[in-house]
């Protein structure tokens, strides 16, 4: 009887265990278009296999995720890659390559695909402004990108998010230059979508970022393990 007990307390005590830790709340940080596209199913991962985990998904700018990480006022944030201070460390994730965004059957649609390299002059780049995201004018990419080429960066419209920018370049109001990551099979109904080659540069690596004293929890560990970084 006293050891049927102790086991009986024992599973109490696990089950206590387990319960307290699936019940914790978990705040990652990162920019619109990541929490869009990227996060959906590894969300619906996390909810199907930790239900009693609050997650909290904020849209912040990059400089605000790193001193939320920093401050553990945030348990992680997905980002570009960046320098960062050093108590906190970068976990690649995934690279994506950019791509040149314009309205069906614009007049640059098949040189791009023919010579991409022939585009990239100072009167193409005048002729044609670009439709840029609040997040890339907040990044530096856009702007070193243009400088290694020798090119002005000639904006023409600043909009908030990349949905709002894929519209207005639907519209013919300009033409873009985004990451993949934002670009959907929809997409293709309603833009041309011409990559990059990959010798021009403009990729963009994401990456989780964590307080390398970061104690872990269950559920933090599953998210973890669902964006595929080592631990």
């Amino acid at each position: 009887e006293m050891a049927v007990g102790l086991f009986d307390n024992l599973e109490t005590f696990e089950q206590a265990i387990s319960t307290e830790d699936e019940a914790h709340e978990i705040t990652l940080c990162s920019q619109d278009a990541v929490l869009r596209y990227m996060l959906p199913q590894v969300v619906t991962d996390l909810s199907s296999t930790h239900p009693l985990t609050h997650l909290r998904l904020l849209t912040r700018p990059l400089d605000e995720c790193i001193h939320l990480v920093r401050t553990n006022e945030s348990d992680l944030a997905l980002i570009p890659y960046q320098k960062l201070p050093k108590e906190i460390a970068f976990h690649e994730v995934a690279t994506y390559p950019a791509y040149l965004v314009l309205p069906r059957g614009h007049p640059l649609k098949n040189r791009a695909k023919n010579d991409f390299h022939s585009l990239l002059n100072d009167e193409t780049v005048m002729r044609y402004p670009l439709i840029v995201s609040e997040t890339q004018i907040e990044g530096e990419l856009l702007k070193e990108t243009f400088a290694r080429l020798n090119l002005p960066l000639n904006i023409g419209l600043e909009v908030g998010t990349f949905e709002t920018l894929k519209h207005y370049v639907a519209r013919g109001l300009g033409i873009a230059v985004v990451s993949g990551l934002c670009l959907t099979t929809e997409d293709q109904a309603h833009l041309e979508t011409i990559e990059v080659p990959e010798k021009i540069g403009g990729e963009t690596t994401y990456g989780v970022i964590l307080r390398r004293d970061k104690s872990m929890i269950r559920p933090l560990s599953t998210l973890l393990q669902l964006l595929n970084v080592e631990q």
